[in-house]
């Protein structure tokens, strides 16, 4: 409330200094003797309004309740509200004034002598001053709480490690008058700067250790001395290990020590990997380095409490950790204590021992037995008392306890079992309050029973007395049956991976709830059983688990639980309980649902708790199970065999679908160790189906049924086994590739052009920069991406900086250049941000620091390493062409447009060498020990350079004009070059010798990345994608029936029984449209292929190529009839059979058109005319008319019997990219890359209309059958109705940019649409309706998204594409009624038919 009063004050500060000032502006203009006074106190009051709106801001913004000083401000804020009040009133004009004005006279008179003037001033100033430095106050504690708070959030930490934290806060603390020696003895080691920096208290389990540790850690609080607390727990988390103590153990002195902040943030900037580093680093850097920055503190040590060291998982840690707190004797001046306390485990004692005398220790269960009885007895009689009366309020007074039970006797008989073990007295407590076993005098009866017998352990007679109720007074039969229960039971309650309900624990143990409560209702003084049958069951204390597991208790007592037996039967339950899975459990139907739109209740009611539990930790108990029988491995290959695909169905619907990666590793390493061959066989085929299609079930889970079976290697162990679940609305298969394939994984997740991808060091991890504005960082193992970082711009490059833990990236502003900033690389947190550089800069580090270089205009290049400026190098040359950087960036080779290459020191700015090359440089990559330079020119020569010598190591032809990027391996062994064309070429650098293509990419390559070890390759792809290779030496499968180059051309026969595929290798593939397989291999043509026709009764086929030959095939036999040359003419384009297949019309690269009569293969006629290269030929329906399209914007009609032209449409100026002919040939529509379409009169040669909208390319055109609506698609990505006869704009329609050719039809005679090659899409609304603003296309039946990544069925994704059967923006689309038909850059068609009377899902 206090903010809320300044605030107001100051608003109307603000609203009157307005007020002032706007007066004190029109007395500036009518009063001419005072002008200097009034010039100044209009300054004032500015300068205290603004002053004023500046705490206003402040005071309003999140940080306004904390700020104290601005709080405070209510005097000066009145004092200011009450002078500009009184100037309000003397300013404020006159009634008489304001007549006089009215009438034209001057009416303002300055009220204020010049003194009186100066004095308002000055008393304004004042106010001014005073604001001003509570602002500049107030704005430094914003800074530094947000510098703090920034500070914490790189600072990771281990949730519920600190005492008060909600886990460990509602644990007890001492009662009031126990442990009060000991309490003392701690207090004074804690207030002892002489004493030893370590308090070791030490006692086995269950005695009091912990609720001393809370106790301490409290009382510390209260003194304003507690530095940081860490409470380690086994199996929860981070808090059982180190990899989060010591930042968790920074973050709480940070909070709580503001001043060493700087020191520790300082640490942070200078070394942002330092969080992921060892524990010696960060102990010396976050803690012991800030520490000894601090002045000597004058007060009190400063203690830090860490509890149940035993606890934490690796012995060696531990005895580092013990190390590293010792030294804090070094520097203490500092006073930082540690008080830890465990159990006197073995690695922790020889931890202490190799510091033997600088730690104070206690042994808990050696303190003297007066001093542990007196703490036992208080702790008690307390107890006791609170049983006793709440046991009395809720029974008639005839069962009530008497007031002094249960007596001094008793108490002190409880307090002789109990010591030293204060968990004995905590269980006996609970024991006694739990009504489900009688009365507490009866129930204390019992454990006072246990008195008189021989006790090996304590332990037997904490849990003992307890567990006995399960079987006293039964039979031997009756014992043997709740034993085994209780086996059953407790025994997986004390195992499981995570705690379960009643109901849960029913279910996968296969017995009857009441059954599991019924063994439970007697041991609520061991467990916490919640009255809910949906919450967990938890264990009080983990000494429990030890007493019913400890080996040595096998023969002690009934209740001892065999741990691997427990896990080995509760493994088989999971494996029965999973039969119960089935194929689309949650019942999404429809193949393209996302698993996350299935609600959490969905979720509970088909995959119940027990189920899930199930699906999620079986293989972890087959793991700790260790040695598992014959039957079993028979057990998890036949489920494997039979459930394999819904239990990853199972996972994905979990959300855990990735999780499958590592449990299929460590079924794998489970079952190497035993002789079953098949199952191993089963379970590595099943890793490479999930790791390949990770991002597809993860996110869509049903498409495990078909598209990863589909689309899996056809000698797949999984498609063999689940072929029969491939969906009958699947009629044609695609061929697939007979093994897998050298990508291990694709990872999907941008938007656009992934511009670039690095390894981290350990190659742990994956990062990817792309245009959509994003980075990336991946799991390379599984395919998870944990973090992604937002940037304001395109990234162009991202890499992992030489500290572990830190990011740098380099975005790109078009308009203002480039920016490199750090980041954490597990939070995404900015670290350091800002740093300027060029447009395309490299990124690099040298020496640990930023390092960019940009290319300039007349051949310089700069070099910035840090924040220091720039260092501009003149390269030799006034031109710069490909351009690297050695891995240190202390070397760079630049090129030349003359292919000369220069090599500098990037210091120095030294050139070492030169070298001339024959030819343009297209790309160049050293090798990570600066030794070797490889170099690509645009002729597809790869040189490879000794940089030392300048000598020539290697050429190598590659065959390949589309350099992209080139990178060496690690180990200097390996080239790479990625192309283009999407595929990536290695070489052995010693050799020369290429011994891999990787094909899969259906975009150009940008980036490629190895990894450390050089097994793996990662690259980054304008298909929005990231591969991730295995790059060993073996030879790669092979793939049959396909291309060897892209597959850029496809065609349906007219009948729709064949498909023609051509390709950028000169072969031309026929297929059958109903099965999908390779009819024939036409293999004749020389170079890349062109175009391809089928003729109207589909027996022939016509390829055009660029070996400048036209070859007809039989479509039947594959054989070549006839070959027609246009040798002369730069070669054929495009190609047209007349309707009456006698005609083939073969359009040429110099414009002319040549007339083929099919009959014999002679060339009847050749037309010239246009004046440039012709785009496209097409007959009339009735093989009188043959219209011809050019790059020069003209149309030209022939007759194509006598080659005579008699007409020339002139109009476009740019090329036509599309045309058609009405069903009459009486009128032609043409759409031209000038973004305008045309109607053309046949007869007149005269445009009609013109068309006028489109924003880009107009690519499709078609005339209704009526010749009454004209439809155009372009690349803008609309689809536009016009009126033929007025030329307004009806309807647009947004289509994806895949569409590349559109028809209209009319089916039933009812029904318009646009046929697209991606898909048809209904026209809803009538043709000759106008409607205003664009409508969503929605497509009907089978078609592609806009993405490429999926077919689609009306519009929704029914299929997913895995990357190498994906198109691109290039790829050739065909798609007819039930076939979808897809050439892809690696060569590959894939060909798929549907059964859509079956797709009605």
């Amino acid at each position: 409330m206090e903010a809320v009063g300044a605030a107001a004050n100051i608003i109307a500060v603000v609203q009157l200094a307005s007020k002032v000032g706007s007066i004190l502006f029109q007395y500036s203009k009518d009063v001419k003797n005072a002008r200097d006074d009034v010039e100044t106190l209009t300054q004032a009051v500015a300068h205290l309004r603004k002053a004023a709106q500046g705490v206003r801001h402040l005071l309003e913004s999140h940080n306004g309740e904390r700020l104290k000083t601005s709080q405070d401000l209510a005097v000066v804020t009145r004092q200011a509200e009450e002078q500009l009040q009184k100037l309000d009133r003397r300013l404020e004009p006159s009634s008489r004034r304001q007549t006089m004005k009215r009438f034209g006279f001057r009416a303002l008179k300055w009220p204020f002598q010049s003194s009186e003037a100066q004095k308002l001033v000055a008393d304004i100033e004042r106010c001014t001053q005073t604001m001003n430095f509570a602002l500049q106050i107030d704005q430094t504690e914003i800074i530094l709480n947000i510098e703090q708070r920034v500070l914490l959030d790189k600072l990771p930490v281990a949730s519920g490690a600190a005492f008060d934290s909600y886990e460990e806060g509602r644990n007890p603390t001492c009662l009031p008058n126990t442990r009060v020696d000991l309490l003392q003895q701690l207090s004074a080691w804690a207030d002892d700067s002489d004493s030893e920096a370590i308090f070791w208290l030490n006692g086995m389990a269950g005695t009091g250790k912990s609720t001393i540790s809370r106790t301490m850690a409290r009382d510390l609080t209260r003194k304003g001395r507690l530095g940081a607390s860490f409470f380690f727990k086994r199996g929860e988390g981070d808090r059982g290990n180190m990899a989060r103590f010591v930042t968790s153990i920074a973050a709480d002195i940070v909070a709580k020590e503001p001043s060493i902040s700087r020191h520790v943030q300082k640490t942070l900037e200078e070394d942002p990997g330092i969080v992921n580093k060892t524990l010696r680093e960060q102990f010396d850097k976050l803690i012991f380095q800030p520490f000894s920055k601090l002045p000597i503190r004058t007060g009190e040590p400063i203690v830090l409490v860490v509890d149940a060291l035993d606890e934490c998982e690796k012995d060696d840690d531990i005895r580092t950790m013990i190390e590293l707190l010792s030294t804090a004797k070094k520097l203490q001046p500092l006073r930082l204590k540690t008080f830890l306390t465990s159990r006197p485990e073995l690695p922790i004692r020889l931890g202490f021992h190799a510091i033997k005398g600088k730690y104070q220790d206690l042994i808990l269960h050696d303190i003297p037995l007066s001093i542990i009885e007196h703490d036992l007895q208080v702790f008690l009689e307390y107890k006791t008392s609170e049983i006793r009366d709440e046991y009395n309020a809720t029974v008639p007074n005839d069962r009530q306890l008497t007031p002094d039970w249960p007596g001094q006797l008793k108490i002190t008989s409880l307090v002789q079992m109990a010591v030293p073990l204060f968990i004995f007295a905590a269980t006996t407590c609970r024991f006694l309050a739990d009504r489900k076993c009688g009365s507490p005098s009866n129930q204390l009866e019992t454990v006072l029973q246990y008195q008189t017998k021989s006790q090996e352990s304590k332990l037997d007679a904490t849990y003992l007395p307890v567990l006995e109720q399960q079987i006293v007074g039964l039979s031997s039969r009756e014992k043997a049956q709740v034993l085994s229960q209780f086996r059953l039971v407790v025994g997986s309650v004390v195992i499981l991976a995570r705690p379960l309900s009643t109901s849960a624990l029913a279910g996968i143990l296969f017995i009857e709830r009441e059954t599991v409560e019924m063994r439970l209702d007697l041991l609520h003084s061991v467990l916490s059983v919640p009255d809910s049958k949906e919450e967990p069951v938890r264990l009080f204390h983990l000494s429990f688990r030890d007493f019913l597991l400890d080996q040595d208790k096998r023969d002690n007592h009934a209740f001892w639980i065999d741990e691997r037996e427990a896990h080995l039967t509760l493994a088989r339950n999971c494996l029965t309980l999973m039969d119960e899975l089935k194929e689309d459990i949650c019942d999404l139907r429809f193949p393209g649902t996302r698993a996350k739109n299935v609600s959490l209740d969905k979720l509970a009611t088909c995959l119940p708790p027990h189920l899930q539990y199930a699906c999620r930790y079986w293989v972890s108990h087959v793991s700790e199970a260790e040695i598992i029988r014959e039957e079993d491995i028979q057990s998890i290959h036949s489920f494997l065999k039979t459930h394999f695909l819904h239990w990853i169905e199972a996972l994905s619907l979990m959300g855990q679908g990735l999780e499958s990666i590592k449990l299929m590793n460590s079924l794998i390493s489970v079952v190497s160790n035993q002789n079953s061959p098949k199952l191993l066989a089963f379970l590595h085929d099943a890793r490479r189906f999930v790791r390949t299609n990770s991002f597809a079930f993860d996110s869509y889970p049903l498409q495990l049924y078909s598209s990863l079976l589909l689309f899996a290697p056809e000698r797949s162990l999984i498609r063999a086994n689940f072929q029969n679940n491939i969906p009958e609305w699947i009629k044609a298969r695609p061929k697939s590739d007979n093994e897998w394939g050298r990508c291990l994984q694709t990872l999907e997740g941008h938007s656009r052009t992934v511009k670039s991808v690095a390894f981290s060091p350990d190659s742990s991890l994956i990062l990817s920069a792309s245009s959509d504005k994003s980075v990336r960082c991946w799991n390379s193992a599984t395919g998870e991406c944990p973090l992604i970082i937002p940037h304001e711009d395109p990234v162009f490059e991202a890499i992992f900086a030489p500290v572990p833990g830190s990011i740098a990236t380099l975005s790109d502003d078009t308009l203002y250049g480039g920016k490199v900033q750090l980041w954490h690389a597990k939070t995404g947190t900015r670290l350091q941000g800002g740093q300027d550089c060029q447009h395309e800069a490299k990124l690099s580090f040298m020496d640990g620091l930023i390092t960019t270089v940009s290319k300039y205009s007349g051949g310089s290049f700069g070099v910035r390493i840090a924040d220091q400026p720039e260092a501009r190098i003149p390269s030799g040359s006034s031109t710069l062409g490909a351009i690297c950087l050695s891995r240190d960036a202390k070397w760079i080779a630049v090129a030349d447009f003359d292919g000369i290459i220069r090599y500098f020191h990037t210091k120095t700015a030294e050139c070492t060498w030169e070298f001339q090359h024959e030819d343009t440089i297209a790309s160049m990559a050293l090798s990570h020990n600066s030794k070797m330079l490889a170099i690509a020119s645009v002729h597809a020569i790869i040189t490879i350079l000794d940089i030392d010598t300048e000598e020539t190591l290697q050429r190598i032809n590659t065959y390949n004009y589309g350099a992209a990027v080139m990178r060496f391996s690690h180990n200097s062994a390996l080239l790479a070059m990625a192309s283009t064309d999407g595929t990536i070429k290695l070489w052995d650098t010693e050799t020369g010798n290429h011994f891999l293509t990787l094909e899969g990419h259906s975009n150009t390559i940008k980036s490629i990345a190895f990894s450390h070890d050089s097994t793996l390759l990662a690259s980054a792809s304008a298909d929005r994608t990231i591969r991730v290779w295995d790059v060993d030496t073996q030879e790669a499968s092979s793939r049959s029936n396909s291309h060897s180059g892209n597959a850029r051309l496809i065609v349906f026969s007219d009948n729709s029984q064949v498909i023609a595929s051509g390709s950028l290798d000169g072969t031309v593939r026929l297929w059958d449209s109903t099965s999908g397989k390779c009819l024939h291999l036409l293999d004749e043509h020389s170079k890349s292929i062109l175009a391809v026709a089928f003729s109207t009764d589909s027996k022939l086929l016509a390829s055009a190529s660029f070996d400048k030959s036209v070859r007809v095939w039989s479509v039947s036999t594959g054989e070549c009839i006839h070959v027609l040359t246009a040798e002369k003419h730069g070669g054929v384009r495009t190609v047209a059979f007349s309707p009456d297949s006698t005609i083939i019309a073969s359009g040429n690269f110099d414009g002319s058109v040549q007339l083929w009569d099919i009959s014999t293969g002679r060339c009847s006629h050749i037309v010239l005319g246009h004046s440039d290269m012709i785009t496209s030929v097409k007959f009339s329906t009735d093989s009188t008319i043959l219209v011809s399209a050019s790059v020069d914007g003209t149309l030209r009609i022939l007759d194509p019997r006598s080659g005579h032209c008699y007409k020339e449409l002139k109009g476009h100026n740019a090329r036509i990219l599309s045309f058609t002919l009405s069903n009459d040939a009486s009128q032609l529509v043409s759409g031209s890359a000038d973004q305008t379409a045309k109607l053309w009169d046949m007869d007149s040669g005269d445009c009609i209309q013109t068309f006028q909208g489109h924003k880009d390319d107009i690519r499709a055109v078609a005339l209704s059958e009526d010749s009454k609506s004209i439809i155009s698609a372009s690349s803008d990505g609309t689809s536009r109705f016009w009126g033929a006869t007025t030329g307004e704009c009806r309807q647009i329609v947004t289509i994806p940019k895949t569409c590349t050719s559109v028809s209209i039809q009319q089916r039933d005679n009812k029904n318009w649409e646009l046929a697209t090659n991606t898909g048809i899409i209904p026209i809803e609304r009538s043709l000759s309706d106008v409607y205003t603003g664009p409508f969503p296309a929605k497509f009907s039946g089978l078609g592609i998204s806009s993405d490429y990544s999926w077919i689609t069925f009306n519009g929704e994704n029914l299929l997913w594409l895995p990357g190498e059967f994906r198109p691109n923006e290039e790829s050739p689309i065909v798609i007819s009624d039930s076939i979808v038909a897809i050439g892809c850059q690696s060569g590959r068609v894939t060909i798929i038919g549907f059964r859509l009377d079956l797709l009605g899902f």
